[in-house]
């Protein structure tokens, strides 16, 4: 796993969150994409990149915050990783 993040909150701002847009997709069967842009009044600059493998959900994630408002774009695996055997779990064949 790889994660930077950078982040500088206002902790005066009234907490006032909002989801002003999400859309989402996929590429395949197991490849997804999500994309949001929300207000987070907290937020002043915020800068956060994680690439995820063998682990569940696993993609790259960029969130890139400024003056209230942020932007989020998510491609990831749907399936979940089975650490005994690893390899991924399609959903239907995960059983507890």
């Amino acid at each position: 796993m790889i994660t930077l993040h950078l982040s500088l909150s206002n902790p005066w701002a009234k907490d006032n969150f909002k989801n002003l847009w999400c859309s989402g997709g996929s590429f395949t069967k197991n490849k997804h994409w999500e994309m949001e842009f929300l207000r987070h009044a907290h937020t002043f600059i915020e800068l956060h990149f994680a690439y995820t493998t063998r682990e569940d959900h696993a993609g790259l994630k960029l969130h890139c915050g400024l003056f209230g408002y942020c932007a989020e774009i998510s491609v990831y695996d749907r399936r979940h990783w089975d650490y005994t055997n690893n390899c991924w779990i399609n959903y239907g064949e995960y059983h507890e």
